[in-house]
């Protein structure tokens, strides 16, 4: 992969050098693979918002992703300053503005939208990132061949056989058992009421 830089449309759009310049870079591959050692320039702070598009919800561990429990708020395992930041189904808003842009015509309207920070020095940046099939973060050394960085991980994962519970699962379990347990005890109150009264 190239990348040309045009210094007279540069000069038109008045960006200066360090300033950022967003690109669009489609590539088919079996699962998304994302080369953060370009942004680990010696001596200096690495700071990068990583939007995703996937299949399914990305997740920070193979036990989150199965039991359902959303990865927002948590640190990246291993990559020190990443974050998974935000994450939600795609809406159809988002969807009409994506997917009628140029050369977004592969977007669909079931995607997860996940956005990623990092922030943290470059020498802590010894990694590129992969996002398994399954919505998992997996990390490798530099130099790792693409494909490498979650194939190569495979044996992390948990058995396939393993059913994977919806996203949002725990919380909604949370609040089911609270529900439960707060009419238990008004069961019980209304019964030892009813008791109460009955000796008088």
């Amino acid at each position: 992969m190239a990348a040309k830089f045009d210094t007279s449309r540069a000069k038109a759009r008045h960006q200066l050098q360090g300033d950022g310049a967003p690109i669009l870079i489609t590539m088919k591959v079996p699962h998304i693979w994302i080369p953060l050692e370009v942004l680990a320039l010696d001596g200096q702070q690495v700071q990068a918002d990583i939007y995703l598009l996937t299949d399914t919800a990305v997740n920070t561990s193979d036990v989150g992703a199965k039991v359902g429990q959303s990865a927002v708020g948590n640190d990246v395992p291993g990559a020190s300053g990443m974050k998974l930041t935000f994450q939600e189904k795609m809406n159809p808003l988002l969807f009409h503005d994506l997917s009628t842009d140029r050369n977004m015509g592969w977007v669909r309207p079931d995607s997860w939208l996940t956005y990623l920070s990092l922030d943290t020095p470059s020498t802590t940046v010894t990694y590129d990132m992969g996002i398994s099939s399954t919505g998992i973060i997996r990390l490798a050394h530099f130099g790792t061949p693409p494909m490498a960085v979650v194939d190569g991980q495979s044996t992390q994962e948990l058995p396939s056989w393993l059913p994977t519970l919806p996203m949002g699962t725990p919380q909604f379990t949370q609040t089911l058992a609270f529900l439960l347990g707060l009419v238990g005890i008004l069961f019980l109150a209304y019964r030892a009421r009813v008791r109460l009264l009955a000796r008088r």
